[in-house]
């Protein structure tokens, strides 16, 4: 863990609250849910190994059930689905059928994920955080299937914040800088009239435990629950968009 990673201090606004995080074909699942422990929750941490690769809509089921049995009915769930085949530089104009399905893989991944959450919470309400890259808010010229993916699932959540509201389940998307979401897109970042000189506007890149952490047990603590269909730019202001 890195400082930037480390906890600045714990918290108890998810003090008696339950957490899943979610978390497949990336590497920061371990050290959010270590944040949200911080925080005060009860946390389980899901992975591929537990839910087959978010594969199938049984796998992700029966992850969660087992989940539910260690740690109880959540009260926050955290996401996030981008196998590392995803997150490699694609040519649009040359893009197989192959290629171009890693985006749908990683969408069903998120449907099976809040289906499961929603089962969970129907009954109680809840919160859902699903994260992307940053880059996906703007587009990326080398990253079609990571950019199409992560839109989408962000197109899920807005769709899902609409539909679910009324039930007490509030649904956001969360974007990390690049290179925090996934460590290989460090330095490879969209270029664009917005994107200021290095660094960034904070002079540095969130960390998981100690910056995006707290942001997620905000959304999923009764404070944060009149936040519902929101994108939520973490990415140290690399990008100021609407």
């Amino acid at each position: 863990m890195t400082a930037a990673d480390a906890p600045q201090s714990a918290t108890t606004v998810l003090a008696g609250r339950s957490a899943m995080v979610a978390v497949s074909g990336l590497d920061f699942g371990a050290v959010l849910a270590g944040g949200l422990e911080a925080a005060g929750a009860r946390v389980a941490l899901i992975g591929d190994d537990d839910a087959a690769g978010f594969a199938s809509r049984a796998a992700v089921d029966r992850a969660f059930e087992a989940a539910v049995a260690r740690v109880g009915i959540p009260d926050l769930v955290v996401h996030a689905a981008a196998a590392r085949a995803l997150r490699q530089p694609a040519k649009l104009a040359a893009m197989d059928e192959v290629e171009f399905q890693r985006a749908d893989r990683a969408l069903r991944a998120t449907l099976y994920c809040l289906q499961a959450a929603h089962r969970q919470m129907a009954g109680r309400g809840g919160a859902i955080v699903v994260v992307g890259p940053a880059m996906s808010l703007v587009g990326a010229r080398d990253f079609v299937p990571l950019v199409t993916a992560s839109e989408g699932q962000r197109s899920l959540v807005k769709s899902a914040a609409r539909q679910w509201g009324h039930l007490g389940i509030s649904v956001n998307w969360l974007a990390a800088a690049n290179e925090r979401y996934a460590g290989e897109l460090e330095g490879m970042a969209p270029e664009g009239p917005e994107l200021g000189p290095p660094p960034c506007a904070l002079g540095r890149r969130p960390g998981w435990a100690a910056d995006i952490a707290p942001v997620v047990a905000f959304l999923g603590s009764a404070a944060g629950r009149s936040v519902t269909g929101a994108s939520i730019n973490l990415d140290g202001g690399d990008w100021m968009t609407p």
